[in-house]
């Protein structure tokens, strides 16, 4: 259910501020003080001076706590400027402000940009009852109410739009980090363990095939064992290129890679064709008719499987290396259509389990099922975790 704006605001939580106080605001006070002297030794017109300058140097000292404390502060700033002209006002005395009180302005200003939304709230409500209490005090027009009104809020709603603009700085610089980690994970992943697959695979061609099987032809074989003559391939990297050689080897005489970009493939194509068994392979763009295979295998993220693409793409047999995010888009079309679905849990655990028995060799003693179900549920629990953050 959809908050509203109010409720979204009551519950923002406070901004970080910066580390303890800002040399600008020690600056700000330290030039404020000797000015307050200043204007209580020229202001002829301020009646009780003394008075109306120790008020003031108390709204002035709260610019040191304004971004950790900003609504005490406010309350602290806006209610001494308060009492040091409404206390004369009720003597009898003309109204007469210092004009350096004006700096309860930042503090309005630090109210939008640090306090929680309770507090801005809080604050607000607390700068209007005061106003509209004692302006009456000092004979305002109704104008000049609303004048003030104004006044005090606008600082308020500056403070809560650079407060918005600096959240979604943060939020655009950890999404682009994100992104950077995801896509340096993805290419050690593309460039190691697939790449490095790829290579054992033309090494040993003539013998994988009796003994066992690379890792992504062993995901497939453990959940089917059925035909992938014809296989797709979404995406047109190093991922495609090392899953689209172990289907070869399982008898695929057929590769379709399906690109954005088909010229962008043509390293996947040269390194599939050049399989000594000769598959026809080809590059093709995003197809915009159904497209049947037996195989059809993704390598590319999770953004990239839009409903219209999945919806065109028809096989016995869904193959995703991804294992985070899951259930990917793909994955999720595969189990609504009753498909068999290789997950890249799987093409991770028979990868591991293929390095295992190149360290070990022809060890008896290793059970390779049982291996596979334990990495398996390694895999699985460090996955759940992650999910739970």
């Amino acid at each position: 259910m959809t908050r509203s704006p109010l409720r979204a605001l009551w519950d923002e939580p406070r901004a970080e501020p910066p580390p303890g106080t800002p040399w600008w605001d020690r600056a700000l006070v330290a030039g404020l003080v000797p000015l307050t002297v200043l204007e209580v030794a020229l202001r002829a017109d301020v009646v009780w001076p003394l008075w109306h300058g120790a008020w003031t140097l108390v709204c002035v000292g709260t610019l040191l706590w304004r971004s950790h404390r900003p609504l005490a502060m406010l309350v602290v700033a806006f209610g001494a400027q308060s009492v040091a002209g409404i206390v004369p006002a009720l003597a009898g005395e003309p109204h007469s402000v210092l004009d350096v009180t004006a700096v309860v302005l930042l503090l309005a200003y630090s109210l939008g940009r640090w306090a929680s939304g309770r507090g801005v709230l809080a604050g607000s409500g607390f700068l209007l009852a005061l106003h509209l209490l004692r302006e009456p005090l000092y004979d305002a027009s109704g104008a000049s109410m609303v004048l003030g009104v104004g006044a005090l809020m606008l600082p308020v709603a500056l403070g809560a739009v650079l407060r918005l603009w600096s959240a979604a700085q943060v939020r655009a610089r950890e999404e682009v980090r994100l992104r950077e980690r995801e896509q340096l994970a993805r290419d050690l992943h593309d460039t190691v363990a697939h790449h490095v697959t790829g290579i054992l695979m033309h090494a040993r061609a003539a013998r994988v095939r009796a003994r066992t099987d690379p890792g992504a032809a062993a995901a497939v074989r453990e959940r089917w064992a059925g035909a992938v003559e014809d296989v797709v391939v979404l995406g047109g990297g190093a991922t495609a290129a090392s899953t689209a050689l172990a289907l070869v080897e399982e008898g695929a005489t057929r590769v379709r890679v399906l690109a954005r970009s088909p010229q962008r493939a043509a390293q996947t194509v040269d390194a599939v064709r050049a399989h000594p068994s000769a598959p026809r392979v080809e590059a093709l763009a995003l197809p915009t008719q159904p497209v049947r295979a037996d195989v059809v295998v993704s390598t590319v993220p999770a953004s990239a499987q839009g409903p219209d693409l999945l919806a065109l793409l028809e096989a016995p047999v869904f193959f995703e290396v991804l294992y985070d995010p899951w259930p990917t888009p793909l994955a999720s079309a595969a189990g609504e259509r009753g498909a068999v679905l290789v997950g890249g849990l799987d093409l991770l655990v028979h990868q591991a389990a293929l390095q295992v028995g190149l360290f070990l060799g022809a060890a008896p003693s290793v059970d390779r099922s049982a291996l596979l179900a334990v990495m398996r549920e390694a895999g699985e629990r460090a996955l759940r975790a992650r999910a739970r953050g």
